[in-house]
């Protein structure tokens, strides 16, 4: 009996105890400066908070997410930006702060400035202040008597996009195959188009998919709706080089057009591959040049191949699901 009153006595101390320190009641008014921080840049927020008694020691962290709502610690889309200084059991991802002791009952305001993670996609963000008296947690669900947020956005970049050449080699055999990537990315645009032209002299074997030829040009229409993030892509062009062909340089570039990009088309840097008959080269040797009775030699073949070009291309774009390569 003795014993089942002593932890009844423990667990009300440590009840009131908690009750003493859980007296921050509210956070509100949050506010950022600038309103609309642009990724990476520094802004201030201010809050104000309410408590109710002047045995308070304020505790708090910052997060910004694309959510209003506390996610658990790690969540993607969410970042502490301030939070250090409590104790090794208040763990917010690496601690939280702490605004002081002994704070006087009422409603006060507060500021920290803090970096904008860099990464930051376009769209709507939060600033969310948590609060708590002596220590608040999220390790990994939230633990706080009060929070608040306020809202930011970040804005899509002005209609662009990018397209940068790339070819298999800078040699082909006579007879050979010459493949033309394309990497390229839009944003803010209700539509791209890349076309790109086969050289001359050579002859179109295939294209990736969605590219329809029209003479010596195909055109691939990549998008159309609304790119309210960054989209980024392949295309490419394979061509073969006629086998009479013993010389020469075939160059390429490609023409990227997004809808209301102020730039107007982008054409990108030019690749080029250049016919080379492909060589092989032989080299003998040998360990010793006269020989003992019963004794050993050793003959080395060395060989260098130049000049190589691509003869076979396999398109794995229209593989099917669960296909083995």
């Amino acid at each position: 009996m003795k014993i089942l009153r002593f932890f009844a006595i423990l667990f009300l101390t440590f009840n009131v105890f908690d009750t003493l320190w859980a007296q921050i009641t509210s956070v509100s008014n949050v506010t950022l400066n600038p309103t609309d921080p642009a990724p990476g840049s520094t802004v201030t927020v201010t809050w104000s908070y309410a408590e109710s008694s002047a045995y308070n020691q304020p505790t708090f962290f910052i997060l910004v997410s694309n959510s209003p709502n506390i996610q658990p610690a790690g969540t993607a889309g969410q970042s502490i930006v301030i939070g250090d200084g409590c104790g090794a059991e208040a763990q917010v991802n690496g601690g939280c702060g702490a605004i002081g002791t002994n704070v006087p009952a009422g409603t006060d305001t507060y500021s920290e400035t803090f970096t904008v993670p860099s990464n930051l996609s376009p769209g709507t963000w939060y600033v969310d202040v948590a609060m708590r008296d002596y220590n608040i947690y999220l390790n990994p669900n939230y633990a706080g008597s009060a929070n608040n947020d306020v809202s930011f956005t970040v804005p899509l970049p002005p209609a662009a996009c990018t397209v940068s050449k790339t070819a298999e080699a800078s040699t082909v055999a006579p007879g050979g195959l010459i493949l033309f990537g394309m990497d390229y990315s839009f944003v803010d645009t209700t539509s791209f188009v890349l076309t790109d032209t086969v050289p001359s002299g050579t002859n179109l074997v295939e294209a990736s998919p969605g590219g329809t030829q029209s003479g010596n040009t195909v055109t691939w229409n990549l998008y159309n709706g609304a790119a309210t993030t960054q989209q980024t892509g392949v295309a490419w062009l394979l061509v073969s080089v006629p086998s009479s062909t013993t010389s020469g340089t075939f160059s390429n570039s490609a023409i990227g057009t997004a809808a209301g990009a102020a730039s107007g088309p982008v054409t990108s840097n030019t690749v080029s591959s250049t016919v080379q008959v492909p060589s092989l080269a032989l080299t003998k040797s040998e360990s010793a040049s006269s020989l003992a009775a019963s004794s050993n030699v050793t003959y080395t073949l060395d060989w260098k191949a130049s000049n190589q070009s691509l003869q076979v291309f396999d398109s794995y774009d229209n593989i099917s699901a669960g296909s083995t390569i």
